[in-house]
This record gives C-alpha cells, structure tokens and sequence, in this order.
C-alpha cells in the first residue's frame, strides 16, 4: 500500500515579541506544502471511483459526464453510432464529398463487401445501361406464318421500367402473333389493313417466366399486360390491304426497314412507306426471283441497276423521301441482265420477279 506525507512550511515565522509588516502576515497567510510519496493503480479500490467522483471539467474532446452523470463518448448524431455495443459509421454518413481523391481503392475494399443491396440506387445512376443496347439483335417476319407473326432474336438486350431501372434480357427467341392478344400478340383491339404496329420486347418482374413479344399502335406507351414493367421498342411491322405483315422496321444500333414484295409490271410506279422517322441513307431496290428466269432460281435477289432497258436506258428510277421509297419501271416488257449461268444479257419475264426494297437510317 502506498503512503503519502504532506510536510506544510510557513510562508514566515516572525520571532517572539516582533511586529510584523503586511508583506510579512502575507508571507504567514500562504505557506509551502509538499507532499511526498505516490498513488498507484493498485491503490484504488475497485468500484470506489464512479461518475459522482469525478469532475465534468476531467475530460478531454470527445468525453462527457462527471458529477453525478455518467461517462460517455460524444457521438455525431448524423454520422456514428453505438450497434450491439460496438461503434460504427452510420449508413449513409459517408459520401463522395466526405472522401478524399483516391482515399478507397480496391485493396482497402474487403472482398464481397460491396453489394448491389449496399450501394444506393443514386449512386450508380450515371452508370445504368442504355435502353435498348443489343447484341446481335434480328428483328424479322416469320417464314412460317409471315402473314401475322414476326420473330425477335437477341443475345441480349436491355430493357427498363417507368423508373429507368434495367433489366438484362438473355438468349432472346420470341414470337408475336398479331392475331392472339396479350403477351406476345396485340395489347389491344384487334388487327386491321394498311396499319403499322410496333414489336416490344416486355418483361415482368413480379411473376417473372422470360421476357415476351407485344405488337401495339404506341410507338411510346404500349399497353402492358398483367403485372408487366419493362419494356423495349425493336421494330415495327405494316399491314398490307388484307390486314397481311408486308414492310417491316428493325431498331437497334442501325435502323433497318424491308418492304414485303410487290408486284413488278413494266410502266408501274411503285411507292412505300418506310416511317422510318427520316430520310434514309441508304435505300436499296431488289428484283427477286419467284420462278425460275435468266438462270436465277427461286429467292435469288438481284438489284436493280443489273437490268438494262433499251438503247442503253436504265431500265428503273429509283428515290426516297423523308416518307417514303418509291421505284418506276420502263415500260420495257423484257429487262435485260446478265444470265447468272453465262453471263450472256437475256430478257426476263416480269411476272417471275417481284421488288423488295431495303432502307436504313
């Protein structure tokens, strides 16, 4: 056990009989007092020191209590906290503005310590994917049943909701039928002549079995079945007179329109409209061989600049508008071109041909 000796010295001892002067009685009224030995640890009782003992001015930064109130760390309110004993930073406490340049790299980072669940959804805002971005994305008429289906193929394709949140859709293969509503058919109403109707790709995320084919009028705001929430534009598809698919559009990284066949007779103008929002770039019209003509078997598509017309005249005239792609043919009854098997100029037969036109944007 430690000891402590308090030795007190007078300020001034005057002698016997002697008077004093004020600077002397002040000298008496302040004496010396040393105090020798010390105090350890092992001195103090334990439990004999708690708040009531202590002084509120005892504390440093950071530490508050004392008489009679208990000791605490001083916390931030909107930045740390006490959880299950232990302290830490408060969800949200840290932002980017708090963060020195190049203060958290990835070897400060703890492996799977960042989650989707642990970032806010503000936070990767910049970095969401583009609606619509695609690979390999084909938008065509079913060879099937090309007068009221159309098929889409992706391997993948982002689609999103009202509130710009993405969904990846995989390994597409879907099939819209004009003639059945709902998910892949028509939202609503039923298929009518000389109409365009827009392809959707859709995906619901409450119930979700893979995404799903809709044809609408809307080319902005279809409507969605069920519980559907996501949704993509990738083409559109007109009718003909006999509410039959003929043109159709592929969107994606270039915008693509094909007509359906028409009909070659010599003399005949021929105009489509493509709706392609612009005017295209670049327009392309084919002759494609329907029977057997000049060597060429059923399918082969030929372009038109192939074929002459008389006294060395093209055979066709060939233009666009913000609208529409339009071709005239001379009324020449027998274009010539160049035999596939020979090469030799033989005249065709216009009822084995019909036209097919491509534009893009």
């Amino acid at each position: 056990m430690s000891t402590l000796t308090a030795k007190v010295t007078p300020g001034y001892l005057p002698p016997d009989g002697q008077k004093v002067t004020p600077s002397q009685l002040r000298q008496i009224a302040t004496p010396t007092v040393d105090i020798e030995g010390s105090i350890s640890s092992e001195s103090i009782a334990d439990n004999s020191v708690d708040e009531n003992k202590l002084a509120s001015t005892a504390w440093g930064n950071g530490l508050a209590g004392g008489n009679g109130t208990k000791v605490a760390v001083i916390l931030a309110d909107a930045t740390l906290e006490f959880n299950a004993g232990a302290l830490r930073v408060k969800d949200a406490a840290i932002s980017t503005a708090k963060l020195a340049d190049a203060s958290v790299t990835t070897a400060k980072l703890a492996d799977a310590s960042v989650t989707v669940v642990t970032l806010a959804s503000a936070s990767l805002a910049p970095y969401q994917p583009v609606l619509g971005a695609a690979r390999n994305l084909v938008v065509k008429i079913n060879v099937a049943t090309p007068n009221s289906k159309i098929d889409c193929t992706a391997d993948e394709l982002i689609l999103k909701n009202a509130g710009g949140a993405a969904y990846l859709a995989s390994a597409l293969n879907l099939t819209a039928d004009i003639t059945t509503s709902g998910a892949n058919g028509l939202d609503t109403g039923s298929v009518a002549s000389s109409t365009w109707y827009y392809l959707w790709v859709i995906y619901d995320a409450t119930t979700p079995a893979g995404p799903s084919a809709l044809l609408s009028l809307s080319k902005t705001a279809p409507t969605l079945p069920g519980t559907y929430t996501y949704r993509v534009l990738v083409g559109a598809v007109l009718t003909d007179g006999s509410s039959h698919f003929s043109s159709f559009i592929a969107y994606g990284p270039v915008t693509k329109f094909k007509s359906g066949a028409q009909t070659f007779t010599p003399g005949t103008p021929v105009s489509l409209p493509h709706n392609l929002g612009a005017m295209p770039m670049n327009v392309q019209w084919m002759l494609v061989n329907t029977s057997t003509d000049a060597g060429y078997s059923v399918g082969d598509e030929v372009a038109v600049q192939s074929f002459n017309g008389s006294s060395s005249v093209p055979n066709f005239a060939a233009g666009k508008t913000a609208t529409s792609v339009f071709i005239t043919p001379t009324s020449n009854a027998n274009p010539g071109v160049p035999n596939k098997a020979t090469g030799a100029n033989t005249g065709i037969t216009p009822s084995k041909w019909q036209f097919v036109c491509y534009a893009q944007l």
